[in-house]
């Protein structure tokens, strides 16, 4: 599901976005791509250093979609390639995969855990 323009992406310095939806409508959030990383499974692991409200909206149902991209990557049409990607997700605050990325992260409360069901290009 992760192709090269996508993993390309990642490896730029850009923000990437996402949205979960809550009883209060749409809640939108940003890290950075360099942040992301990819697990074993091709999951996305992204550190939650607060993401209090984005962890709710997960618990209570809500689906995870996260925009992706950078100017500097080939797209479709040129120069700047961009991606939806749709799914689900889990926080972790304790295990290995969680004790791993707090290495890095060591300011992460937990890491989301992001499952991509979903992969569309749009730019």
């Amino acid at each position: 599901m992760l192709n090269n323009t996508l993993k390309e992406v990642l490896a730029q310095e850009s923000p990437a976005s996402f949205v979960t939806m809550g009883s209060d409508g749409p809640h939108m959030v940003a890290t950075w791509n360099s942040y992301i990383q990819i697990n074993n499974h091709g999951e996305l692991l992204i550190p939650a250093g607060s993401l209090v409200h984005t962890e709710r909206n997960i618990q209570q149902g809500s689906g995870v979609q996260l925009l992706l991209a950078a100017k500097g990557v080939q797209g479709k049409h040129g120069d700047g390639a961009g991606f939806l990607l749709k799914g689900t997700a889990n926080f972790e605050d304790s295990g290995p995969q969680f004790d791993q990325f707090k290495l890095g992260f060591p300011w992460a409360r937990a890491v989301m855990v992001f499952h991509i069901r979903e992969v569309e290009q749009l730019i």
